[in-house]
């Protein structure tokens, strides 16, 4: 058994799709047949795109949005992934290598686990691809009919938009045509088709890995509790052997993971945007499915097809990765029934440590970065790339690429908006453009303050990884409880701003069938990409660019807002942290000092160290504090303008509901729960550190501190000292953030709101 025979489907897949990704571990290339069929698949490809391309450009913009932008959508993703995998063929080598060595030397078990991981999948994925090219072909071709009805032709006469002549052409066109774009529909499907099975099949491989370790220990330690049970005797002998049974386990556990980095280097991207993709592609099977009752018999038969086979290739991606997620943290489930604690100390301790690599790794280390993965997200796809880790490690170059490239267009955006809104009457400038530059401003200013202080913020970073990376159970405790709260408030902010922002876009598409020319007020932003009036073709291609740019800058917008939280935050669990300890440690010293019999001066002396790390841990806090202030202090004050400002604009666009559809009014009011929402969040989260750092001894105080030796009274009154100051985090007394602020910003925004209403 080998990673190439052990999924006759991915093999043939492969070979037949013409994608011809590595499924050995040596240097042996395929045939020169096989490159040749491939080079000559990706030939059609290139002509089929093209073509597609063009046929969507002068098709009419009805026919372009519905037949065409899901074959876009899926030309896109295969493209991507399929490029992404080339460029790492030396990770994928790697990993096939591992597997490899792992197979090679397989029992009956792991060959048995194999075959059990990977058979489930089989036949749907079978009955995926085969429906997928049926349906494809049949809804492709079906065009072809229609010689027998008349000989001259038009594009819209095509299923899929094509463009290989000028209108109107003749049925050999027409059938030569239809019959290329269907064998390029069908290829462009199996390389899809490839490309998720050998995804999958990379997933599983692992998930039996997981799976045949947890096996194995099962059946050790049953077979030895049984063996044990009958004799009543221990034989070293036995334990002897259950120990290098146990090491052998150890030594393939790490192997392991060690491939699940691997596999997490190669597939992450891809996994990321299947998931973003699936989204776009259900949505335009559900614009496909809405015509269903005007195609005839077979075309719908095609299109319900498809849509079946992709939700089950959709539920075998979901599924397959959920299968690994559970073999990865459930190794020693079973076996920890089993009578492990009854061997020998080496016996136990092997096995503890199987446990521990069970336990996931945000658990076992916790540092600035893993504690939120919220944050680490939003980071990265908003390419905003603000500092997570030390100074010593950077951002991979494919996110600076990335990063570079969403700035661009939303500098592009910004000065097409500009240039719009002078041209544009001054009520929709003021009503749908200056939110949007506001908002604009404030990420610029956020995000450059952050960057130009970059120093300051690895310092903060570096000083929170050295006190987590030593943290104790309680430490973990309050650090998951200070930020487990504002985890669904945020993700309710940025799905209903996104949901809004895509809702409120979207809605204003209807008028491409509405008109043919528009001017720079048709846009749902007013901007100017080119002289007015213009065709419906720009008009399409600018609402698409904005929306796309819209979502960008709310993700930019909730990923600083997300980073600034979570500094503040994990500042405020170390003052908790503190506040815990010390009550902690005087109500036991107390207590000890009550019943004094029986305890060493060594007791009393731990005791005394623990007091004195408490202090020099709050010194480190109170350093973290006004680095913290020095980083953020600037952006809170200009944060609490721009959320004055920002509120205002949404003021006087509800102002403006009665006249807008329902949709748009939905939009609008689920944008303003979520800003709601995020203002509040983040009033409360500076409210917490407020209350943290000055309730530090309150806790404490209670207890009889003033009954303790005088070193450690004083150490005690010195804590108290220190947190006599409030710590505020805003340059400017006026504009600091606290839950009373919510109010006073709301109050504010709707003032200038009515002011801004009665001068127009």
């Amino acid at each position: 058994m080998d990673f190439k025979n052990a999924n006759f489907l991915n093999n043939r897949v492969n070979l037949i799709s013409g994608n011809l990704l590595p499924i050995v571990s040596d240097n042996l290339r395929f045939s020169v047949i096989w490159r040749i069929y491939s080079a000559a698949v990706w030939l059609i490809e290139l002509i089929h795109t093209i073509a597609l391309i063009v046929g969507m450009i002068l098709a009419p913009k009805e026919k372009s949005l519905k037949d065409g932008t899901l074959a876009v959508v899926i030309t896109l993703e295969a493209s991507f992934m399929l490029m992404r995998l080339y460029l790492r063929k030396k990770l994928m080598k790697e990993i096939i290598e591992k597997m490899n060595d792992i197979l090679q030397s397989a029992d009956e078990i792991m060959k048995d686990i194999v075959k059990s991981a990977i058979k489930p999948i089989t036949m749907p994925f079978i009955i995926y691809g085969v429906t997928g090219v049926v349906t494809v072909a049949i809804w492709t071709i079906h065009p072809i009919l229609l010689v027998f009805e008349k000989s001259t032709f038009y594009y819209v006469d095509y299923n899929l938009p094509t463009a290989f002549n000028s209108e109107p052409f003749s049925s050999r066109v027409l059938i030569f045509s239809t019959i290329f774009m269907t064998i390029g529909s069908s290829y462009l499907f199996l390389k899809k088709f490839g490309v998720d099975v050998y995804m999958m099949h990379l997933v599983l491989m692992l998930t039996a890995q997981y799976r045949y370790t947890a096996v194995k220990l099962t059946i050790l330690f049953r077979d030895l509790q049984n063996y044990h049970d009958e004799t009543k005797k221990k034989y070293s002998m036995e334990d002897r052997w259950t120990e290098r049974e146990l090491r052998k386990l150890c030594i393939h556990q790490n192997n392991v993971l060690n491939m699940s980095f691997i596999l997490r280097k190669l597939l992450s991207v891809n996994f990321s945007l299947l998931y973003f993709n699936n989204i776009f592609r259900f949505c335009f099977i559900g614009i496909l499915l809405s015509t269903v009752p005007s195609m005839s018999f077979a075309e719908g038969i095609s299109v319900m097809s498809y849509t079946m086979a992709s939700l089950t290739q959709f539920y075998l991606l979901c599924s397959s990765v959920q299968t690994l997620l559970d073999a990865s943290t459930e190794i020693t489930d079973k076996a920890f029934d089993e009578g492990w604690y009854q061997f020998g100390p080496s016996t136990k301790n092997t096995f503890i440590l199987l446990i521990i690599h069970t336990i996931p790794i945000d658990d076992i280390r916790m540092n600035f970065q893993n504690v939120n993965s919220l944050n680490v997200r939003l980071n990265l796809l908003s390419g905003n790339l603000l500092p997570m880790i030390n100074r010593d490690s950077s951002f991979s170059t494919f996110w600076k690429i990335y990063s570079v490239f969403v700035w661009i267009l939303e500098f592009i955006l910004i000065i097409a908006m500009i240039s719009g809104c002078i041209y544009v009457p001054m009520e929709k400038a003021l009503k749908d453009g200056l939110l949007t530059i506001v908002i604009f401003i404030e990420i610029l200013f956020a995000v450059l303050r952050i960057c130009i202080r970059k120093n300051l913020a690895y310092k903060l970073i570096q000083k929170l990884n050295e006190i987590l990376h030593v943290a104790d159970e309680a430490m973990k405790n309050v650090v998951i409880a200070t930020l487990k709260p504002i985890k669904i408030p945020l993700n309710f902010y940025l799905s209903s701003g996104v949901v809004a922002i895509i809702g409120w876009s979207c809605m204003h598409f209807i008028l491409i069938f509405e008109k043919n020319l528009f001017c720079y007020e048709d846009y749902r932003m007013p901007a100017a990409f080119s002289e007015q009036p213009f065709s419906f073709r720009i008009f399409l291609l600018g609402d698409l660019f904005i929306l796309i740019c819209m979502i960008y800058m709310f993700v930019k917008k909730v990923s600083v807002e997300v980073y600034m939280m979570h500094l503040v935050l994990m500042v405020t669990a170390q003052y908790r942290y503190i506040a815990i300890k010390i009550a902690i440690v005087l109500q036991e010293k107390i207590e000890e000092d009550k019943s004094r019999t029986g305890h060493s001066p060594e007791h009393y002396w731990k005791k005394a160290k623990e007091i004195k790390a408490l202090c020099r841990h709050h010194n480190d806090v109170i350093y973290l504090t006004l680095l913290l202030k020095k980083l953020l202090s600037l952006n809170f004050s200009l944060m609490y303008v721009m959320s004055v400002f920002r509120f205002c604009f949404i003021g006087i666009m509800f102002s403006s509901v009665t006249s807008t559809t329902f949709g748009e009014a939905i939009s609008i009011a689920m944008y303003t729960s979520g800003a709601t929402v995020q203002l509040y969040i983040l009033c409360s989260c500076v409210q917490q550190l407020l209350d943290a750092s000055t309730e530090l001894t309150d806790k404490a105080f209670h207890e009889n501190w003033y009954l303790l030796e005088p070193s450690t009274k004083h150490i005690f009154i010195l804590i108290i000292m220190a947190n006599n100051l409030e710590c505020k985090i805003a340059t400017f007394k006026n504009f600091n953030f606290s839950l009373p602020s919510f109010m006073t910003i709301l109050n504010q925004s709707y003032s200038i709101a009515i002011l801004f209403l009665k001068m127009k």
